[in-house]
């Protein structure tokens, strides 16, 4: 029998989850020492590299 997640036990908390997983994803972004855009460009490239 699996164990259920706590979100599942208190569906209240899924706000609060969501929120946690934001800052954790931009924490380690800021940790891994890489540069990252500050702004989405508009411009598309013209061609595409699979």
């Amino acid at each position: 029998m699996k164990r259920k997640r706590i979100t599942q036990l208190f569906p209240f908390l899924l706000p609060i989850r969501r929120v946690q997983r934001k800052i954790i994803f931009y924490t380690k972004m800021h940790m891994d020492r890489n540069r990252y855009a500050k702004t989405k460009g508009t411009e598309l490239f013209a061609f595409l590299y699979i």
